[in-house]
């Protein structure tokens, strides 16, 4: 049998359309998938504090971040996350944040940072580079094509690179100017820390969702003394067969001593704001 021209369209317009009308019950979709994707990011409102001790039981005085050394409070930055349910109730994943900043301004106070005393009037130059990775296990204790809820065990790998920096301009009798630098102050540690967790999705219709989670740690070991808190709850709108939509608001809050040989005093940064971004699910 010959097809006619109106035909054979809407035959194409009707085999291009079937997958965008499988979306129809997109966040059942999402929840039957494996694999989830997010790309995506986080603006937050930043509250971070570094000291450093120096040697020979030399105190180093508490910093804030944004007051003493003139960083911004606020910046959108990157947000990665991949999982995977490789069995009916089991899912492993992993994510990726990163927040790196740096700043320049006139000293307003005097302070100890490591071997160095700063003083008010120097010219300062300093970084805080925050990156998180972590990799966690979900054990999925309820589940339907409407909600997954689950407790969560992972290690957040925690890395906090800084440096501070300072010099000043002087003159001599002649007149003459010039400046004086001061040895740079920079320290790093990376620690991985074991995070409890609980959270889970839950279906508001066909297309949209409701997401949240909260993690915590309160340990001691290898000798870093403190605590980690983070939650997030988000809106998910998914209106297609593989791809869906994010806006949510999450919370981050670190908060350790250090006696490592490499960093010995404390860090310390507080994240809350909004978060955003793309879900890919196959």
């Amino acid at each position: 049998m010959k097809l006619s021209n109106k035909q054979v369209v809407l035959a194409i317009l009707g085999g291009c359309s079937a997958p965008l009308l499988a979306h129809a019950d997109g966040v059942s979709q999402y929840l039957q998938d494996r694999t989830h994707i997010q790309l995506g990011g986080f603006r937050p409102n930043i509250d971070s504090g570094i000291s450093i001790h120096g040697s020979n039981g030399r105190i180093g005085d508490d910093l804030d971040m944004e007051s003493d050394l003139g960083m911004s409070d606020n910046k959108t930055s990157p947000w990665l996350g991949l999982s995977y349910r490789f069995a009916d109730k089991h899912r492993v994943g992993l994510s990726y944040f990163g927040l790196n900043r740096s700043a320049g301004t006139t000293l307003q106070r005097d302070f100890n940072l490591g071997d160095q005393t700063y003083t008010a009037g120097l010219d300062s130059n300093s970084t805080l580079d925050i990156n998180v990775t972590v990799l966690d296990y979900q054990y999925l204790f309820s589940r339907s094509d409407r909600h997954e809820a689950h407790v969560s065990f992972g290690l957040h790998r925690v890395g906090v690179e800084t440096s501070v920096e300072a010099a000043a301009s002087i003159g001599n009798s002649n007149g003459a100017g010039g400046s004086r630098s001061m040895e740079t102050t920079a320290r790093s540690v990376y620690a991985p820390l074991p995070v409890l967790g609980v959270g889970g999705i839950y279906a508001l219709g066909d297309n949209w969702a409701v997401k949240g989670g909260l993690r915590y740690f309160g340990l001691d070991i290898d000798n870093i003394d403190g605590s980690l808190v983070a939650a997030d709850v988000s809106l998910q709108y998914h209106p297609w067969r593989h791809v869906g939509l994010t806006l949510g608001y999450a919370f981050d809050r670190l908060d350790f001593d250090l006696e490592k040989e490499k960093w010995s005093g404390s860090a310390r940064y507080d994240f809350k704001g909004v978060t955003f971004g793309l879900i890919g699910h196959f």
